[in-house]
């Protein structure tokens, strides 16, 4: 027959060689650095917690002695508290459980996480649990954190190399906003470059507005970007609140009215140079956080580093081009020279077979040239 954990404990209060004075007991119980209760096992309550208690959670000695965990709504999952009880039960465990990671709700609402050992034990003739639970809430939030940095890295890598790799600007900013939607949670993003001599900008966008989502549409400068001297600048551009903003242009104007609330605008500069810029929109005002903010000016450096290599790239093509031009028509020009010079051989030597023609019939004739004639010299 199977025992209960509070049997068990019964079975194992007995002399081990080695008794812990009440003194002894409360100095530990009270200088521990983790989170030390006592409960009754029959009914839950709360017979003894520790100052660790206290200062963690908020809860006063008044707020839970003679209080159950679930009168003080302590657990943010009740089922975890059922999870503690079942591994005291499980069969093997010896009335222990060890190391049960559950989320804890804090006076003041906050939630904290918590690794929880438990066993049972006998006090004052009763069956109760004594359970330790040590604050990992930092641990949990800068494992989750380093987590999230190195799922960035290797997205912000796939953007880089794809970005790099690219042969058009179309498929660099199809890139890019592919990957922008795992990373930034945006409502609207899109790609502009500027064309400053034209005066408008091609615009990749992915979004809110459907009608433009992975197609290009060129807008004007004028109405769209307001604010290009400040992004010419180097100046994120911002705005906490659509709603609350005065004097928007066109383009602001239509992301109000299509549910935006918050912009921000990264500019897009090699070696000083303006190229476009990086847009996000949220349908919340203040949208844009400060760890956003990093990897949008990441980004955005990469996609000025492609602009500038495509720009490159298309200045060496139409040199190539302009180049090869010139060199077919000098080709040509030559090949005609040749022609001609060709031509001028055969026709000198047609011209001396003419000249010994005629002296021949000169000679026949019994009539020589004067020393001086070409016919004198043989056509020579």
């Amino acid at each position: 027959m199977k025992e209960s954990p509070a049997t068990a404990a019964k079975s194992r209060a007995k002399p081990t060689g080695f008794d812990v004075s009440p003194g002894l007991f409360r100095l530990i119980f009270d200088t521990s650095p983790d989170i030390v209760t006592i409960n009754r096992f029959k009914d839950g309550a709360y017979i003894e917690i520790n100052e660790t208690f206290t200062k963690v959670t908020g809860f006063t000695r008044q707020d839970v002695l003679g209080n159950t965990s679930l009168g003080i709504e302590i657990w943010t999952d009740p089922q975890d508290r059922l999870r503690l009880i079942a591994g005291l039960r499980e069969e093997g465990a010896d009335g222990v459980v060890r190391n049960l990671e559950a989320a804890f709700r804090m006076k003041d609402g906050t939630i904290r996480t918590g690794l929880v050992s438990a066993a049972m034990m006998i006090f004052a003739g009763e069956p109760h649990l004594l359970t330790l639970t040590r604050d990992i809430t930092k641990w949990v939030q800068t494992t989750e954190e380093l987590q999230r940095s190195a799922a960035r890295l290797e997205i912000l890598h796939t953007i880089d190399v794809a970005v790099l790799e690219a042969r058009s600007v179309d498929g660099m900013c199809e890139t890019v906003l592919d990957g922008l939607a795992m990373l930034i949670p945006a409502e609207r993003a899109s790609i502009a470059i500027f064309d400053e001599e034209a005066g408008d900008a091609a615009v990749f966008a992915r979004g809110v507005l459907e009608d433009t989502m992975g197609r290009e549409r060129r807008v004007s400068l004028a109405g769209v970007f307001s604010e290009i001297e400040r992004l010419r600048a180097g100046e994120v551009v911002m705005v906490d609140d659509l709603e609350d903003a005065d004097g928007l242009d066109t383009g602001l104007t239509r992301l109000r009215d299509a549910g935006i609330r918050s912009v921000t605008n990264i500019p897009l500069r090699a070696h000083g140079v303006l190229l476009g810029s990086l847009n996000f929109g949220f349908n919340h005002p203040g949208g844009f956080s400060e760890r956003n903010l990093d990897i949008g000016r990441e980004l955005a450096d990469s996609i000025a580093v492609a602009l500038e290599q495509a720009r490159l790239r298309g200045v060496l093509e139409r040199h190539t081009w302009e180049l090869e031009q010139r060199v077919a028509e000098r080709t040509d020009e030559l090949r005609r020279a040749v022609t001609l010079m060709a031509g001028r051989e055969i026709r000198m030597a047609e011209l001396k077979q003419d000249i010994n023609a005629l002296r021949r019939q000169l000679h026949a004739a019994g009539i020589e040239p004067a020393a001086g004639d070409s016919l004198a010299r043989g056509g020579e």
